[in-house]
């Protein structure tokens, strides 16, 4: 299974909600990729949706609020949906 990590600033504020006897967190993350396009120091913001689960969640949700910084280390998974015809 592959970790990532990286810097980021939370989009807007973190939503706890309660899923039985834990807690589970959803926030977003704005993260900056800098790249050189054509000579030139380009910036590029990337946004990730995350859920955090359990203690975590609580202190996230807690301590952490829109335009903060945070670094994180995470599994990445990717959700797959399909429309009514399949596509």
């Amino acid at each position: 299974m592959m970790t990532l990590s990286g810097v980021g600033r939370f989009v807007r504020d973190p939503e706890l909600k309660p899923v039985g006897e834990t807690h589970v967190c959803e926030f977003s993350l704005a993260v900056n990729e800098y790249r050189k396009v054509g000579g030139e120091r380009k910036k590029f913001a990337h946004f990730f949706d995350c859920v955090i689960w359990d203690k975590a969640a609580e202190v996230i949700a807690e301590y952490c609020s829109k335009g903060e910084l945070i670094e994180i280390r995470a599994t990445p998974r990717q959700d797959k949906w399909k429309d009514g015809e399949g596509n």
